[in-house]
Formats: C-alpha cells, structure tokens, sequence
C-alpha cells in the first residue's frame, strides 16, 4: 500500500542528534602541558622551536667528516677481498656512508642568548642558562668535552673542536659569564673566564651600571 503526499503537506522532520563536546583525554592533555612549559634540559626542540634567536652555531668540521667517510670506506676493503667485490658488497657499503653522512650533518652546537642547544639525529636538546650549575672539562679521546651540568642530573657534552669555533666559544664566554654556576679551572681557561674574584667584580660593575 503506498502513501501519497498531498501539496503543502508538511513532513515530520528527525530530531538531530545533540552535538557531544568530548573532554580531551588524559594523554592529550599532559601533551598540551608539557609544551605549555617552560624549556628544560629533558625537552627535545626541533630548529622552529628553539626557545630563542640562535647567536652562534658550528657542526662537525669538513676534514672531520671527510675523514670520518674516509675511514669507513677503508673499512669495507676486506669484505670486499672476502666477497671477491661483490654487488651485496657495494650496497652495504653505500647504505653505511649514508648513515655516516646523515649523523655526521644532523651533530650541530647552537648558542643563543640564554641557551646552549646541541642536535643529533634531527632533534635539539636544549639547557637554558638558568638550569646550568657547573661547567667543567672531562677527558676524551679527542682532547675532552666541555659537559654542561644541570639542576635536573643530566649532563649536556659539547666537543673541544665545537667549543673552539670563535663565534660559538665567544657566545659560551657570554653565557658562562653571566650563569650562577661554578666552573672549573680547565673550562675558564678553553672559554676565556675570568677567575673567581674578576668575575663577581665584572657582575658586581654590570650590576652597578643597570
């Protein structure tokens, strides 16, 4: 049997549904914390969201690279007399510079107005200076690193080649200058500090003019 609709005849109409507002769960909202704070040692930044204009930065030196490739090609020598040169040989050897040359180019040192950020593998970690206790000089087999110690335990490592570029080492000198924290006889002496009575007489000028 079927229905016929005169003209003019209004149809009954469905209720819409109520438009349900969903609270963010637990997870999203510790997400939206987490980026609503402050910059610490244990964020991770990506170049965009450095907690400030970079004044200084240096990566891993050209020679170093080259040689840094260099060795790895000569590693390869004897799987290549072993597999007797063969094809396998040549796409493992090409993937591992590959991996070498990325690691190589994603090691940058960046030195803001109150911040020390070092990158690897894509991704800054970043020590506001406010964070920083002490500085000092650890052996390495390259001429030791400068380690930046933080309220939090960690440790940021910077390279003696890296400290030693002059924009970023006159950058850190700005900065260890102006930091609460202590530094050891070694790091005074790489970054150019003053020694302890100098130092709290230039705070104590600096201070004065302000």
């Amino acid at each position: 049997m079927t229905t016929t609709t005169l003209p003019g005849t209004v149809l009954p109409q469905r209720p819409r549904r109520a438009v349900v507002k969903r609270e963010p769960t637990q997870r999203a909202a510790a997400r939206a914390l987490r980026r609503a704070s402050d910059p610490t040692t244990g964020r991770t930044w990506v170049r965009s969201g450095l907690p400030g204009y970079p004044k200084a930065s240096t990566g891993v030196p050209l020679s170093e690279a080259l040689s840094s490739l260099a060795i790895v090609g000569l590693g390869f020598v004897p799987v290549f007399v072993w597999t007797q040169a063969s094809p396998g040989a040549f796409v493992t050897l090409g993937v591992a510079l590959a991996v070498m040359a990325y690691v190589l180019w994603a090691r940058r040192v960046v030195v803001g107005e109150h911040y020390v950020a070092v990158r690897q593998l894509g991704r800054y970690h970043v020590a506001t200076v406010d964070h920083v206790t002490h500085l000092e000089i650890k052996p390495s087999q390259h001429g030791g690193v400068l380690c930046l110690h933080t309220d939090d335990g960690r440790c940021m490592r910077l390279r003696r080649v890296e400290v030693a570029d002059p924009a970023v080492n006159a950058a850190l000198r700005a900065l260890g200058a102006r930091h609460g924290g202590t530094v050891d006889s070694r790091a005074k002496a790489l970054l150019g500090l003053p020694h302890e009575e100098s130092r709290l007489r230039h705070r104590y000028l600096a201070d004065a003019v302000q």
